[in-house]
This record gives structure tokens, C-alpha cells and sequence, in this order.
């Protein structure tokens, strides 16, 4: 059931529902977005060297910085490119950082152009596997679930 509030009780005669309704949703639109660049949004060094992995928040510049022992390993998989204006699809490679069990970060060929460079940094982390990216799959990330 849809709950759909007026605003005629706060004397807002200003605002239909239907202006109500989508100022409420622009609003959560805007609050959302600062956590979403931010969680999105990195760059990534690998340092093969010194053996760390770097990730850098663009818009905020929080680094976080990890020796390559902190992660499990890494679980290879593709990344399919639906809604291309181009009307064709696209196969990416796909990586996920492990740790717990979990996916602590994901890097996309769909993100990152170098995403050669960066596979060649991450092969000095135990490979733990493909696993085929499916609904269940992006469901567990999403929910911090264990996928390994």
C-alpha cells in the first residue's frame, strides 16, 4: 500500500501531492548521491614492491592503504554491459578483493581503463577462483555476505 502525504495540514498551498511526492524524492536523490561517489569513486596503486594496495576516494581524498597479506586472495569474474546506447553488449573482467570471506572491493573493466595493469598487480594475491556473475552473486555483495 502506497502512503501518500498532503501537505494541506501544514498549510502548504504551494505544493500538489504529486510536487510533494517528487521534491521527497529529489531530496533523497541528493542525500544519497555524496554516499555514492564516495563508495564508488576510487583510484587504485598497487605497489608490487613494497606489496600494498592503495585506494584513493576521488572526491574526498580519504586513502586507505593495505599490505597485499590483509586480503584472502582475489575471485575473478565478468561483468556483462547491459543498456549500451550502442545496442551491443560487452563482456568486462571483474575482480573482487577478499577478506572475511566477503568482498571488500570490487574493480571493473567498466571503471578502469588499465584494468591490464591492475590485474597484473593483483596476480601476487592468491587466486581463489571465477564465479559466474549472477543475481545471487550481486546479491551476497551487496549484502556483505560470503561468497567464498
Amino acid at each position: 500500500m502506497l502512503l501518500v502525504f498532503s501537505t494541506a495540514w501544514l498549510g502548504w498551498s504551494f505544493f500538489t501531492e504529486r510536487q510533494f511526492i517528487f521534491a521527497t524524492f529529489c531530496f533523497i536523490g541528493a542525500a544519497w548521491m555524496p554516499y555514492f561517489i564516495y563508495n564508488e569513486f576510487k583510484q587504485i596503486f598497487i605497489d608490487t614492491e613494497k606489496r600494498t594496495v592503495t585506494f584513493k576516494a576521488f572526491p574526498f581524498r580519504t586513502i586507505k592503504k593495505y599490505p597485499f597479506d590483509y586480503f584472502e586472495g582475489y575471485v575473478e569474474s565478468t561483468v556483462d554491459s547491459k543498456g549500451n546506447p550502442d545496442g551491443f553488449s560487452e563482456d568486462y573482467r571483474c575482480y573482487y578483493l577478499i577478506k572475511n570471506r566477503r568482498v571488500k572491493y570490487k574493480i571493473t573493466g567498466i571503471e578502469y581503463d588499465n584494468i591490464d595493469e591492475i590485474e597484473e598487480g593483483i596476480a601476487h594475491l592468491p587466486y581463489l577462483g571465477y564465479q559466474e556473475n549472477t543475481f545471487s552473486l550481486s546479491l551476497k555483495i551487496r549484502l556483505n555476505r560470503r561468497i567464498v
